[in-house]
């Protein structure tokens, strides 16, 4: 699977930084073991409310109202990276299977979503052609 030119420059230096070693993890903790998909979850939900991600308010119990911040699931990432593919112009067979898919139907009827501007880009082609007529 193609990396990007960038991520693959980097992984290739921690490669041989590490001599090479296929068992030594990218991403560790302060013990050098795998990190756990619980504490990337944690640090990715402290990123998203950092950075003020999805807010919304709440009304506690002394009736005020404070924001907090949904933030974007790992899941939600990806239905990005499809959908901006696709806006890009990327072949829907590409996007399919650098998602990993087997079918392109799941990749269209799960990842790839239709933008207000897609649409509206839609309807102008639509008129553009009905006045020719």
């Amino acid at each position: 699977m193609p990396l990007h030119p960038t991520l693959s420059k980097e992984l290739t230096a921690f490669k041989a930084e590490h001599n090479g070693q296929d068992n030594d993890y990218v991403f560790k903790n302060s013990k050098g073991n795998q990190i756990k998909y619980d504490s990337i979850a944690k640090a990715h939900k402290l990123l998203c409310e950092k950075a003020k991600i999805r807010p919304y308010t709440e009304i506690d119990s002394n009736g005020e109202s404070i924001t907090k911040y949904k933030g974007v699931t790992f899941h939600g990432i990806r239905h990005s990276f499809a959908t901006r593919l696709i806006e890009q112009g990327v072949d829907v067979k590409t996007v399919s299977q650098l998602l990993g898919h087997t079918d392109v139907k799941i990749t269209l009827n799960r990842y790839v979503h239709s933008t207000d501007d897609s649409k509206k880009d839609a309807i102008h082609k639509l008129q553009k052609a009905l006045s020719a007529l």
